[in-house]
Parts: structure tokens; C-alpha cells; sequence
């Protein structure tokens, strides 16, 4: 008897430690499980969040151009281009998104987070330029001598043009035949700033230092109220002259998207503002004509990029959701989450 029940005993310790270890099998996989399951709703919101602050950034610019006269003026650049008030946090309850982009001075030594959105048309039109505004643009953000901007402008201009004949004494396929995975010359416009990496010449770097300066979007004009210091040199306007362009464009709190700015109404405003300055050389006055006259500049634009941000709040989980959308046709041209 006593036998039997140190048996039935040894088998009742038995199938409760089998059942612990299933009990703890379970609750692993269960917290795994729940674990896996917040994480995918995190992901959502943070995606969530992040496409409801693109939302309220087209809504917004939609707002704005329902009324026409605010395409010509300051208070449309100011609220679009450096706008904390509306762009900076937008609360989502657990979560949180800002509409923001990074804005640099002239020499690159001061980097200022801005709230708002990008004018696509403030830069240069990597599909329309000629190689003396891709050459200059080189120079002024890479730091890239005469000679190296050229050939680099050259190899971009190339990569678009059908032919060898506008590029004379430029050949580039023995590039693109020996590389490993050899792929020719696109041929064609460029349809995304990071093709631009299969461009000889452009690696990663010089890449990440031109995107903010370049552009496939606009019909080529630069838009001279929001047109950066080295889009404006890009363009051919001397130094002189952009740094007159940029003093006048940010008032006399000399701070730049500032409600003291003075923006130019007119191509017709721009010419005469320069012309008056008094401060510029015959020469300097004669170059900026023929911009204007080459009909390089406009004083407005449609397409904006815009990136969202999102966050869970006390939490390092983000999401970023960047697009760009035209505000003519009132239709997204591009669109990229990370």
C-alpha cells in the first residue's frame, strides 16, 4: 500500500512539474506574443501619426492657396517655411509628429531645425540646368575645384542626355561597361534624387550634401523669395549680388522666414530691387539682368516636400514619413517611409 502511494505521489509530482513547465511554456510564449502584438501596434500608430502630420501639412497648403493673393505674399512663405506654431508638435495622444527640415547657413557651419515645409522650386532642377549651374552648384556646396565640378556636372548631365553629341569629347560607357554590374547610361531625366548614386562620380557623401540643394520637380525656374545662398550662386548671380538678394529678403531683424522679411511681388520688384540697391557694381547689375532675362527665376512655387516625424511619447520608437506634393495638380508626386 505504502508503495503505491509513494508511486501515486511521485507520479502527482511528476505531472506538476510537466504542467509548471507548460504553465511557464505558456506564459513565455503569451508575454512574447503580447510583446509582438504592442509592437505592431506601436509600428501602426507611429505610422499612423506620421501620415496624419503629412495630412495636416497638405491641408494646410491647400488652405492657403484657396486664396490666390496669398501666393505673392509673406505671410504664405512664413507660415509654410517656419511655422512652430502649427508644425512643431502635434499631439496624438500617446503619440506625437512634427513637420520639419533642416535649414543651413551659407558657410554649413550652423544648422537650424525649422518648422515647416520645403519649396522644391528654392532648388536646382537637376533635369533642366545646363552644366555651368550644376558645375557652380558643385563648387559652392562640395567645395569641388573648376575642374573636378565640371567633369562630376558633366557625368549628371551625361546620365540624362540621350547621345553622345551635346557632351563633345565626354565618353563615359567604358565607366559604366567595366563596372561589376555593368548597366549603361539612363538616358533620361531623373526620376529620384537617389539615382543620382549611379551617376560616375556621386557616392554616398557628395549625395547627402546635394539633396537638399537639388531637385526633379518645377519646370526648372528657382523661386528667388525662398531660393537658398548656394542655389542663387548655382544660378550664376554673382556672390555680391545673392548676398544683397539675401540681406533684402530677411529684413532688419536679418534673420531669414521671419515676420520682418520682405518678399518680392514681381519678377519686375526683384530687378528693380537690385538695380536701387546701390551697393553693386555695373557689372554685377548687368549679370543679374540676364538671369532674369534668361527667365531663370520665379518669385513663387508648387511644390513642396514635406517630412513627418513621428514618436511614441517617452519612447525612442519613430517613424518618418517624407513626400512631396504638388500643390497645383493637388496630387502627391513622391512618397518614402523609413
Amino acid at each position: 500500500m505504502s508503495n503505491n502511494s509513494g508511486m501515486i505521489l511521485v507520479l502527482a509530482l511528476w505531472a506538476m512539474g510537466l504542467l509548471s513547465v507548460f504553465a511557464i511554456y505558456l506564459g513565455i510564449h503569451a508575454r512574447q506574443r503580447m510583446i509582438l502584438l504592442s509592437r505592431l501596434e506601436t509600428r501602426d500608430n507611429l505610422h499612423l501619426s506620421a501620415k496624419s502630420g503629412i495630412g495636416k501639412a497638405i491641408s494646410f497648403i491647400n488652405t492657403k492657396n484657396n486664396d490666390r493673393s496669398a501666393w505673392d505674399s509673406l505671410d504664405f512663405k512664413v507660415a509654410l517655411m517656419n511655422n512652430p506654431e502649427i508644425f512643431s508638435d502635434i499631439d496624438l495622444g500617446n503619440f506625437r509628429c512634427e513637420i520639419s527640415y533642416d535649414f543651413f547657413d551659407k558657410s554649413f557651419h550652423e544648422i537650424k531645425k525649422r518648422y515647416g515645409m520645403i519649396d522644391e522650386e528654392s532648388k536646382i532642377n537637376i533635369n533642366i540646368v545646363g552644366r555651368n549651374e550644376i558645375s557652380r552648384l558643385l563648387q559652392v556646396v562640395i567645395g569641388l575645384n573648376d575642374e573636378e565640378a565640371e567633369g562630376l556636372a558633366l557625368s549628371i548631365i551625361d546620365w540624362r542626355e540621350e547621345g553622345e553629341s551635346v557632351l563633345e569629347g565626354f565618353f563615359s560607357d567604358n565607366y559604366y561597361n567595366n563596372l561589376r554590374d555593368p548597366y549603361p547610361p539612363k538616358d533620361d531625366d531623373f526620376e529620384s534624387i537617389d539615382e543620382l548614386l549611379f551617376v560616375e562620380g556621386i557616392n554616398q557623401d557628395i549625395l547627402d550634401r546635394l539633396r537638399c540643394f537639388v531637385t526633379i520637380y518645377g519646370d526648372g525656374r528657382v523661386n528667388v523669395n525662398t531660393a537658398s545662398w548656394h542655389a542663387l550662386v548655382a544660378l550664376g548671380f554673382d556672390e555680391d549680388v545673392v548676398d544683397k538678394i539675401v540681406s533684402i529678403r530677411n529684413g532688419v531683424d536679418e534673420k531669414p522666414a521671419t515676420g520682418d522679411d520682405y518678399f518680392f511681388h514681381s519678377v519686375k520688384d526683384f530687378t528693380s530691387k537690385i538695380e536701387s540697391s546701390g551697393s553693386l557694381s555695373e557689372h554685377e547689375i548687368y549679370r543679374a539682368q540676364q538671369i532674369v532675362l534668361a527667365d531663370k527665376i520665379v518669385i513663387s512655387g508648387f511644390f513642396y516636400q514635406i517630412l513627418a516625424v513621428a514618436e511614441k511619447k517617452r519612447s525612442e520608437n519613430r517613424k518618418n514619413i517624407n513626400c512631396v506634393y504638388n500643390s497645383l495638380d493637388r496630387i502627391i508626386e513622391y512618397w518614402n517611409e523609413i
